[in-house]
């Protein structure tokens, strides 16, 4: 996969019907991260047969900002973001990433894949306001797998 190809989305302030998701889905092969809350059910939940969803990663991590608070994005769960991008995208595959409220978490993770991707990643920071230990963590884990 070419990092540098992809389209990524926060996708969390699309709304989570069906309708409202082919509005979102600006490509027919999407694949999702879904980022949940510690404890909880992965949000939103899709049907497994979303007829536009190449591939999902549910993942749950607090919104917090330090690495020892209970509940931290993990080094692994970031490291499962990138393999996971890496292994089911490809230049025509838009990833979209959702969390509860569109505006960190996901964000986080957002901004340091087209960070990785295309070297820059100021849309985000300037529409959102990312999580930097979720951003630091998956820049990171992209910097180790991917070079």
């Amino acid at each position: 996969m070419r990092m540098q190809k992809l389209r990524i989305k926060n996708a969390s302030n699309c709304g989570f019907t069906n309708a409202s998701m082919i509005q979102c889905s600006l490509a027919e092969k999407n694949i999702w991260i879904s980022i949940g809350n510690v404890g909880q059910e992965y949000y939103p939940k899709f049907d497994e047969d979303w007829p536009y969803t190449k591939a999902r990663l549910n993942l749950s991590f607090a919104d917090v900002g330090s690495k020892t608070a209970n509940g931290a994005i993990t080094p692994e769960q970031a490291k499962q973001i990138v393999d996971f991008v890496r292994d089911n995208a490809d230049e025509d595959t838009l990833v979209m990433i959702n969390c509860m409220a569109g505006v960190s978490r996901s964000a986080g993770v957002a901004a340091a894949l087209t960070k990785l991707a295309l070297k820059t990643d100021q849309r985000f920071f300037k529409r959102y306001t990312p999580n930097m230990l979720v951003y630091r963590a998956v820049l990171d884990a992209g910097m180790e797998i991917l070079g």
